[in-house]
């Protein structure tokens, strides 16, 4: 009797019969640099992959038995040609020979890749002449000036530039720039001699502006709330976006920004052609702009206000200017007033084209 041959229900396709109880060992190798590094771009898991790779060999009809297709074997694959890639990234970035480097690093809250829970990493990058590169974004058991210095030494180390430093840029939280126990000094001390600290400018001008703000006492700071805005926040659908008040018609801005209406308008004009990182840079020069009496390019628009945090300080500019365009229709004080009045007299006259021309360094 002539026994038919299996047939792959799925497929359609004959499969071979063994004359052997022992199963055929698979032998042929099917991972590649640029199949590992799709599975690692679209984050497709170890497990994953093996049901994938499974079904689109089925697919074409081809016998996946015959290809080492197992979790185990495609997670070093994956090991293997990530360790290759990383190998000759570095081999390319000695080839450069640089002479120096500046050590740029700022943390984040980032999801974490395996659970639910969100990590602090720090993107650590170094710069020279034409040349940036991301040296790494290690995970931060806590965000502390020792913690932040021993990852960037240790990637300095790893990346072989620890004689070759000259300056760290970073944001002015304690945590940087700390004077006893600041990665920045830690670090230098880590690395045994001098090294230049050059702070984030636009870091800087934050600071000048939040001793502006408590100087003018705008309003009473207890805790991350502050009441004026958040009752602004609360009374912002109330608003008549269509009636306003501009600089002219408030004692201090009429006194003090008369003679450079026309000279800041112009600047800020021009600089709305530039790209801007985020959307509130925007937001931030269109707002004085109409503060000035004048029209931003793309017509008079008011955002719905959003949240400030302690550490955005520009996110209290962009409440101030429009509290106090608003002021007809929000209820504040004389004295609210006359500090807000104060505060944007500097924001236009002092501060927006320092911030803005700041370079990103």
């Amino acid at each position: 009797m002539i026994l038919d041959e299996p047939i792959n229900k799925t497929t359609g396709c004959s499969l071979p019969i063994s004359n052997s109880s022992q199963p055929i060992r698979a032998k042929k190798n099917f991972m590649t640099s640029r199949l590992s590094a799709a599975l690692d771009k679209c984050k497709i898991s170890d497990r994953d992959a093996v049901h994938l790779l499974t079904a689109t060999a089925e697919s074409f009809q081809v016998n996946f038995l015959e290809f080492t297709i197992n979790r185990s074997t495609i997670k070093r694959a994956r090991e293997h040609f990530r360790k290759q890639s990383a190998e000759a990234i570095k081999s390319k970035f000695f080839d450069l020979n640089l002479n120096y480097v500046n050590v740029h690093w700022d943390s984040k809250l980032l999801p974490n890749i395996i659970s639910k829970e969100n990590v602090d990493r720090l993107p650590i990058i170094i710069s020279s002449s034409n040349v940036e590169k991301l040296l790494g974004v290690p995970a931060l058991a806590s965000g502390t000036g020792k913690e932040i210095s021993s990852a960037v030494y240790n990637l300095l180390l790893d990346w072989d530039l620890i004689d070759k430093v000259q300056a760290f840029v970073f944001d002015t939280t304690s945590s940087n720039s700390g004077r006893l126990n600041g990665a920045c000094v830690l670090l230098e001390q880590l690395l045994n001699r001098d090294i230049l600290f050059f702070a984030c400018r636009h870091h800087v001008f934050e600071i000048i502006l939040q001793a502006v703000f408590s100087y003018v006492k705008v309003t009473v700071m207890n805790g991350p709330d502050i009441p004026l805005f958040k009752r602004f926040k609360i009374f912002w659908k109330n608003v008549d976006t269509t009636h306003f008040r501009i600089y002219s018609t408030f004692k201090n801005s009429n006194k003090y920004l008369k003679d450079v209406e026309n000279e800041i308008s112009l600047f800020c004009t021009q600089r709305l052609n530039d790209n801007f990182p985020r959307d509130d840079y925007r937001e931030f020069i269109e707002l004085i702009l109409i503060f000035l009496g004048g029209s931003p390019p793309r017509g008079i628009k008011f955002r719905q206000p959003g949240a400030y945090h302690l550490a955005r300080w520009m996110a209290k500019a962009i409440y101030c200017i429009k509290i106090l365009l608003f002021s007809d229709q929000f209820k504040i004080t004389t004295r609210e007033q006359n500090s807000l009045d104060d505060l944007c007299c500097f924001i236009v006259k002092c501060y927006i084209q320092e911030w803005i021309t700041a370079p990103n360094p």
